[in-house]
């Protein structure tokens, strides 16, 4: 092959490649707004597959801090500050004698019981000793009220029963003495009433303990852990796969086609500017 037809083979080699490039160029060109679209699509849904797995356990985690404020104790990891309410202890019998106590406690500890006592008079024994009855009933501030309680605390009435009030008595004990004051030996059977009551209305902030803390911490890491296997067991028998969702994604918008067209453009440019230099 002599100079000229070498120069004519190189030419046509260089049209051909420039057809090819601009060939190339126009199919590429043609779908860039599929590329551009695919490439939205894929990111969107992409995001969506991910929310999609890990919202139940966003929503578990967000129920279980919202349950634990709700109950009062407050989120973990933090030392909350609580309520303490106010609690009334109120003692009267039926001599007038009265004594009224009060402090603020947090609403989870147990009330103490109100209790009516009925203490009976003073007997005396053969061995010269004295004894008598005490019994307690329980009192519930929902079913009588404290005026009530009063009234029957004062007048002692005789006309009734306290089992038809308050029902059976839920202690009754023995008291014993050697001896006994003139008084205590003049005095007639009477009641006395301890009632609590939790003032709701009043009360004070207190800053959680670090073992409360501690102990809420480590039941929300447990309740939550047993949610979160819970959640991925029911996915898992229900056949949720993710990875098989991303690798759906990946198929239904794949531009490795039009990738590959780019590589291969890249590649003919490269090569036609070598030979037309």
């Amino acid at each position: 092959m002599n100079k000229k037809e070498k120069d004519n083979f190189q030419k046509n080699l260089l049209i051909n490649m420039q057809n090819e490039i601009t060939d190339l160029e126009q199919k590429i060109s043609k779908s860039n707004d599929k590329i551009k679209r695919n490439k939205r699509i894929k990111k969107l849904k992409i995001s969506l597959a991910c929310l999609r797995a890990i919202y139940p356990y966003i929503i578990s985690t967000g129920l279980l801090l919202g349950v634990l404020k709700l109950i009062g104790l407050g989120y973990p990891f933090v030392k909350d500050n609580h309520k303490n309410y106010l609690v009334e202890m109120k003692d009267f019998d039926s001599y007038n004698n009265t004594r009224y106590e009060q402090y603020y406690d947090s609403i989870w500890n147990d009330l103490p019981t109100s209790f009516l006592k009925h203490y009976g008079q003073w007997e005396k024994n053969a061995d010269n000793t004295y004894t008598r009855t005490v019994k307690s009933y329980l009192i519930k501030l929902d079913d009588i009220s404290e005026k009530k309680l009063k009234e029957i605390v004062k007048n002692n009435d005789e006309n009734f029963t306290l089992e038809d009030l308050f029902g059976k008595s839920k202690y009754e004990i023995k008291e014993t003495k050697n001896n006994l004051s003139e008084e205590e030996l003049n005095k007639k059977d009477y009641l006395q009433a301890i009632i609590y009551d939790l003032n709701k209305k009043d009360f004070i902030f207190v800053q959680e303990s670090t073992g409360v803390n501690v102990a809420v911490s480590i039941g929300f890491i447990v309740v939550l852990l047993l949610l979160y296997f819970g959640i991925s067991s029911f996915r898992i028998e229900a056949g949720y796969d993710f990875s098989w969702r991303l690798s759906e994604i990946e198929r239904n918008y794949d531009i490795s086609e039009i990738e590959d067209l780019v590589k291969k453009l890249k590649i003919k440019k490269d090569n036609y500017n070598r030979l037309a230099r």
